[in-house]
């Protein structure tokens, strides 16, 4: 899951001061309509109305800024999303995940293993040596968990994260989990080896369930919004960007806004 997933996401940083950076979350990198997007959560996006941000389109190289706006809806289902420059894009080593990886609906059995991969903010620093901000990814396997108090039942879901437990790492180390900030914006995979059988399993047959917003450390959980919710934040961006530039195109006239909304609506009709 590592070597698939991890081509695909993002770490989020702000400017600090004129030569230092933060890392503020983690996105992903998804293929809509022919274009390359970035999802995160919408209280990793509002830090682009301070000093804007920026992403990594190829590892090891520079950061680039995110030109365009978000769109966001705030908690309690936490979402953003923005479209990339295609030509900075093309020239990084980054790839988009296809629409089809992307679950039409929470329904993944409790016991089923859920996958994420992100930026924890403990393991980012800025480095005199390579010139610039250096974050390390981190995946992480676990399972479904009960959701805490306070937390929307029909849009989010929790996965268990005991950050205070020794566990076996991936080179077969024992280790703890890093804190959790940074990690927001990761999208989460049910795996689908439970249901499918380890002898007949590949990455290819996991799909995105969720997106992490929150967490709970006395709780020991992660919370995500449910993708369902998240597919239709996805409709509901595209259908509004195209419908403005449909607009901005026809001269932005008053009136007859409804040929823009049909027109929008045509278009995503693919991704539904």
């Amino acid at each position: 899951m590592t070597q698939a997933v991890e081509p695909t996401i993002a770490s989020i940083s702000r400017p600090v001061a004129i030569d230092e950076g933060e890392l503020v979350g983690t996105g992903t990198y998804l293929g809509l309509l022919g274009q390359p997007y970035l999802l995160t959560n919408e209280h990793v996006a509002r830090f682009q109305r301070i000093n804007g941000l920026g992403h990594l389109p190829r590892q090891g190289g520079d950061y680039h800024r995110i030109a365009n706006p978000f769109q966001c809806v705030p908690k309690p289902l936490d979402a953003a999303l923005a479209r990339m420059d295609q030509g900075t894009f093309q020239v990084g080593d980054r790839h988009c995940v296809a629409p089809e990886y992307i679950a039409e609906r929470f329904d993944t059995p409790e016991n089923e293993l859920l996958f994420l991969i992100g930026f924890p903010g403990e393991l980012s620093r800025m480095s005199a040596f390579a010139g610039g901000l250096l974050s390390r990814a981190v995946p992480y396997l676990t399972r479904q968990a009960s959701l805490p108090a306070g937390y929307d039942s029909p849009t989010s879901f929790a996965l268990h994260y005991p950050y205070d437990k020794l566990l076996i790492k991936s080179d077969g180390k024992s280790g703890t989990l890093p804190d959790p900030p940074g990690l927001s914006g990761s999208a989460v995979w049910a795996t689908g080896v439970i249901a499918t059988g380890m002898k007949n399993w590949s990455p290819s047959q996991a799909r995105i369930v969720g997106l992490v917003h929150s967490w709970e450390l006395d709780n020991h959980t992660l919370v995500a919004t449910k993708i369902e919710f998240i597919r239709e934040f996805l409709v509901h961006a595209l259908r509004k960007e195209f419908a403005y530039f449909s607009w901005i195109h026809r001269g932005q006239p008053l009136g007859n806004d409804w040929s823009d909304w049909f027109k929008a609506e045509s278009f995503i009709q693919d991704l539904r």
